[in-house]
């Protein structure tokens, strides 16, 4: 199956709407609005990321999260001891 690639825009193309680089965002980052549309912008990142970038962050989550659940679970098993 082949993949769909997708252009970057061209210079004279580039619009306020589709800025590159970081988006901007309307609410400051301490409110319940800035946290709902930060968690967007993840979203967005994430569902329009290469294949292989979706690959490298579910290792990463991996990486990290393993270890967490295998102190847990000793955590756990040690208060029944």
């Amino acid at each position: 199956m082949a993949t769909k690639r997708r252009r970057r825009p061209r210079p004279d193309q580039e619009t306020v709407e589709n800025p590159e680089g970081f988006p901007q965002f309307e609410h400051n980052a301490f409110t319940v609005e800035g946290e709902i549309e930060r968690l967007g912008g993840i979203s967005r990142g994430r569902s329009t990321a290469p294949r292989w970038a979706r690959y490298v962050a579910r290792g990463v989550a991996l990486i990290i999260l393993v270890p967490v659940a295998i102190g847990l679970v000793q955590f756990v098993g040690g208060l029944f001891d």
